[in-house]
């Protein structure tokens, strides 16, 4: 178990337990963030939730939980010559030459 995993542990023990249980916008990213990177490593929500001694669903919700995560920076640049642009995605997917209400379509259909 990491010290970041033994960190987050010992604060969540001091919450109480209980349905219904509060959690700050703080605590909720940094059970995020620790899940996050133990789903990289393969590790499975149940044992995720074991290891920070809280339910796995709990975690599970944090982790699918991306408020402010909604919009991602997009770039048009319009091709001089034709009127047409080109599209690249943050995730580094490229589509040239269609128009741009063409791609404002496509940026709503993949969102």
């Amino acid at each position: 178990m990491s010290d970041e995993i033994l960190r987050l542990r010992k604060v969540l023990a001091t919450m109480g337990g209980g349905t219904g249980r509060r959690y700050s916008l703080a605590m909720r990213m940094r059970v995020r963030t620790a899940a996050t990177r133990m789903r990289a490593d393969g590790t499975g929500w149940q044992a995720i939730g074991k290891e920070m001694g809280i339910p796995h669903e709990t975690v599970r919700r944090f982790c699918a939980d991306k408020k402010g995560d909604d919009f991602v920076p997009v770039e048009v640049a319009t091709l001089a010559s034709t009127g047409m642009v080109v599209l690249v995605t943050p995730n580094g997917f490229r589509v040239e030459g269609i128009a741009v209400a063409e791609a404002a379509e496509l940026i709503r259909q993949l969102s």
